[in-house]
């Protein structure tokens, strides 16, 4: 692998973050409405939603490290506090 291929996914991976960060971001915002407005079941429909997608993308992107190989080693986390992937 070239260095110029790294740089590249590193770009596309930037982006990707961003529009998964702000998707996160409004399921942010929308909670805060729902919890004012005092709705229950939408609130936790939501919440439900929000925690399926954060854990959609940390899979995807468990699952894509798995397949490229970076010139230097991922972190591993290890510990009672963390949970393994599978």
């Amino acid at each position: 692998m070239n260095y110029g291929d790294f740089y590249q996914t590193k770009e596309k991976l930037e982006n990707h973050l961003y529009c998964a960060g702000t998707i996160y971001d409004s399921f942010e915002a929308l909670l805060e409405v729902l919890g004012k407005l005092e709705l229950e079941q939408p609130l936790y429909l939501v919440y439900l939603a929000q925690k399926l997608f954060a854990q959609e993308v940390i899979n995807t992107a468990y699952q894509n490290n798995k397949q490229i190989k970076l010139p230097f080693d991922s972190i591993k986390l290890n510990g009672k506090y963390h949970q393994s992937i599978n």
